[in-house]
């Protein structure tokens, strides 16, 4: 999982700079449920994480601030992928995943 995450930092995924501006900037996923964050394009993700990381004081450093990000977006997408799950809060599981490495 967090393999794969690093992989598509490797290709620069999130890393990217879109229209919207840097890949931290326009995350809109703070109040989406599990199912709309399923279908949420990668950059949303990682944008939306690098908020909540900053947010929660768990990085200072922009590297600590990626690491950090990757691991909880590919923890959520993990929780997400449980039909179960999915009206869950993002923002619920965020905390959980970030709190847990």
């Amino acid at each position: 999982m967090f393999r794969r995450a690093m992989g598509l930092l490797a290709l620069g995924v999130p890393l990217v700079a879109g229209a919207a501006g840097n890949w931290y900037e326009g995350g809109t996923l703070h109040k989406a449920t599990l199912k709309e964050w399923a279908g949420a394009v990668t950059q949303n993700k990682m944008a939306t994480m690098a908020d909540m990381v900053v947010g929660a004081k768990l990085a200072k450093r922009p590297m600590d601030v990626v690491e950090k990000s990757v691991r909880a977006a590919s923890c959520i997408d993990e929780v997400a992928k449980d039909k179960a799950s999915q009206s869950q809060a993002v923002a619920t599981v965020a905390a959980m995943c970030m709190m847990s490495g």
